[in-house]
């Protein structure tokens, strides 16, 4: 960092982590038991949980100032950069979740914003791939 300008900006990864709250929309078998519930539990047994994550940004001289950005697809021609309320994706809102700390940066939580909604343009819904360009 620069000596001269301060820390002004945390960084932060939340992982949200699927669950049968999520999943148990994709179908049902025998209408009964939700098949996402089952593949999300199978998955998270062997270590593997299916997960989404999102980068927050919170300012260090008011720590209520946050702001959560995550990646998404999906087949219209728009970003796929979306900004959402700190700890509640619309998708995952009921979710488990874990929060860790990157660090922080030089940059003003507002400059920092604005470096990730510069972004925007070049990070399309459809340009996401679940194996190289994900969230």
């Amino acid at each position: 960092g620069n000596p001269e300008r301060p820390h002004r900006a945390r960084v932060y990864v939340l992982t949200y982590f699927f669950s049968s709250l999520t999943i148990e929309r994709w179908r049902v078998l025998w209408g009964a038991v939700p098949i996402g519930w089952i593949v999300s539990s199978l998955v998270e047994l062997f270590g593997m949980p299916i997960c989404h994550t999102n980068v927050q940004v919170q300012s260090v001289a008011d720590p209520r100032e946050v702001a959560e950005f995550g990646f998404e697809g999906g087949p219209r021609r728009v970003s796929g950069v979306y900004q959402c309320t700190p700890g509640a994706n619309p998708h995952l809102a009921f979710t488990r979740q874990q929060r860790v700390y990157l660090g922080e940066t030089d940059l003003t939580h507002a400059e920092l914003v604005a470096a990730i909604r510069a972004l925007e343009d070049e990070w399309q819904a459809p340009s996401y791939n679940l194996l190289a360009r994900n969230c």
